[in-house]
């Protein structure tokens, strides 16, 4: 029994083997080498190839000589044309693939190839958005009612990001009202390199408590897309604003700025949690005195078909506030949100 069992313990093992070489994508460079593995994609001459002995690999694609897969991969050509299938090796620099096309595909010159199984294909846009609902009441003694609304959307294609936000802040104490303000901005990215992108952007900004009747601005910049991925994103942005203010007591006031933002969020705990931080400043270029600040930080808790549970903490800090108010308004908030 014991004899029978190591026999087909080695049995499956020499299976097991031969059927992870037979999946395998296979890569020959112009040097000689070949390298066994899983063509994960090719984006701006970097072609990464993972490797059961080195994780992901980088490799300069004008090295690579031929190329072998066993799954469909997606090969956008130089002339914008997207041809999917498994790739057979053809000669050097010349592969075929294998479609599903009755005519099949002729031999291809990998010079021709600018991606494989790229992120954002052309015409391609996805679509992604969050919307949070923050309410509470409370009557006896004191009554109070309060909400918050707040969300954003945004479009994603190859080369450009589209992106519109709003939030609203209402807070009611015994009938009077303590909190009014609201926000709305919006954004387009255009995408010079793979991570460097030209940005121009627009925000409106009211607060009858601050007596801010509106803050609009304007502005143009460059931005470094750091990370984008499901798991995490980072983004860092410096610019040129012009900002205008209009107070219903306080003296008016319009300037230039220097704008600078940072947009951060990342999933933690096998996606148990994602944190974020979004921080916005403009300083004047005439009155350093002249400062804003806008912060958001916290929690986002995924729960079940695209809802989320939200703790976050908004910072805005105006150094030059109209007479009689305050420089900081703080706000914690816990609501309910869906993100798609």
């Amino acid at each position: 029994m014991k004899r029978s069992f190591l026999t087909v313990a080695a049995v499956w093992a020499v299976l097991f083997c031969l059927f992870s070489v037979a999946i395998a994508d296979e890569l020959v460079l112009k040097n000689g080498d070949k390298l066994t593995g899983k063509v994960v994609s090719m984006e701006n001459g970097k072609l990464i190839f993972n490797t059961s002995y080195a994780g992901d690999i980088s490799i300069d694609w004008g090295n690579v000589s031929s190329m072998k897969t066993d799954e469909p991969a997606a090969f956008l050509l130089n002339n914008g044309t997207l041809i999917k299938g498994a790739v057979v090796p053809a000669g050097d620099n010349e592969v075929t693939l294998d479609t599903d096309s009755s005519l099949g595909s002729p031999p291809l010159n990998l010079a021709e190839v600018t991606a494989i199984n790229p992120k954002y294909l052309p015409q391609e846009v996805k679509l992604s958005g969050r919307a949070n609902v923050a309410l509470a009441a409370r009557s006896g003694n004191t009554n109070t009612t309060n909400y918050n609304l707040s969300g954003e959307v945004q479009a994603r294609t190859d080369k450009s990001r589209y992106t519109l936000g709003a939030e609203f802040n209402r807070e009611e104490d015994e009938g009077r009202r303590t909190v009014n303000n609201g926000l709305a901005y919006a954004k387009y990215d255009h995408f010079l390199t793979k991570k460097l992108y030209f940005y121009a952007n627009t925000l409106f900004e009211k607060d009858k408590m601050a007596d801010l009747n509106l803050r609009s601005s304007l502005g143009i910049g460059l931005g470094y897309q750091v990370w984008e991925s499901h798991k995490t994103n980072l983004s860092l942005e410096t610019g040129i604003s012009y900002v205008n203010e209009d107070y219903d007591v306080g003296d008016d006031n319009n300037y230039a700025a220097f704008r600078w933002a940072v947009n951060y969020d990342r999933y933690i705990w096998n996606d148990f949690l994602q944190f974020f931080h979004f921080h916005e400043g403009m300083i004047g270029l005439e009155d350093t005195s002249d400062i804003t600040i806008r912060s958001r930080t916290g929690l986002r808790m995924p729960l079940k078909n695209g809802f989320t549970a939200t703790a976050q903490y908004n910072w805005d800090w105006d150094n030059t506030p109209a007479p009689g108010n305050d420089s900081v308004d703080e706000a914690l908030i816990f609501g309910l949100g869906y993100q798609f």
